[in-house]
């Protein structure tokens, strides 16, 4: 059933015309978006990830996320224009040995409008999953995305993570992340 429901939301959003990163909620508990990274075409740098304050928590069974811009077709949505909004990046440009990289904290529409992101992509997501009792169980959650297994199954927790992407152009991609009970 859950491939059918990430078919069935790939299919009809083939009608965005831009990179657009959708999460849904559909599991019986809340699920904390904690950090949303992105990476470029090629090689390693920049990269840019979301940074506190603006976490984002879906609510049981209907919570869902969209990230997207609908005024440019080829930028990362960093400036969204669906909420909640993510006002806070980061973004990586080298991170040597040792302790102090190099980044720069900016505001979504400084990081839309800056010559050398426009054309990141999505990587992952860090997410947490709240437990019975509606506080955040901190050994829960994972890593999901780009380069990890298209499903993820926490039996601790009785959830399932699935990722999929669909190809809408060369250029432009959508990706769409699932949360479901077992």
């Amino acid at each position: 059933m859950k491939k059918y429901i990430l078919i069935f939301i790939l299919f009809f959003g083939v009608s965005y015309a831009q990179k657009v990163v959708s999460v849904y909620n559909l599991s019986s508990k809340a699920i904390r978006l904690n950090m949303i990274v992105t990476k470029p075409p090629t090689g390693t740098y920049p990269w840019c990830a979301s940074v506190s304050p603006t976490q984002i928590t879906l609510a049981p069974y209907s919570g869902q996320f969209i990230l997207k811009n609908t005024s440019s077709t080829t930028k990362f949505p960093f400036l969204s224009t669906v909420s909640p909004v993510i006002t806070n990046w980061r973004k990586v440009v080298f991170v040597p040995p040792g302790p102090n990289g190099s980044f720069t904290n900016l505001t979504s529409a400084l990081l839309y409008a800056d010559a050398i992101t426009p054309n990141q992509n999505f990587n992952y997501l860090t997410f947490s999953i709240y437990n019975t009792a509606n506080t955040i169980n901190l050994n829960a959650g994972g890593t999901i995305g780009v380069s990890t297994p298209s499903t993820i199954v926490y039996s601790s927790q009785a959830i399932s993570v699935d990722y999929g992407g669909f190809q809408n152009t060369p250029t432009e991609f959508e990706h769409s992340l699932i949360f479901t009970d077992l």
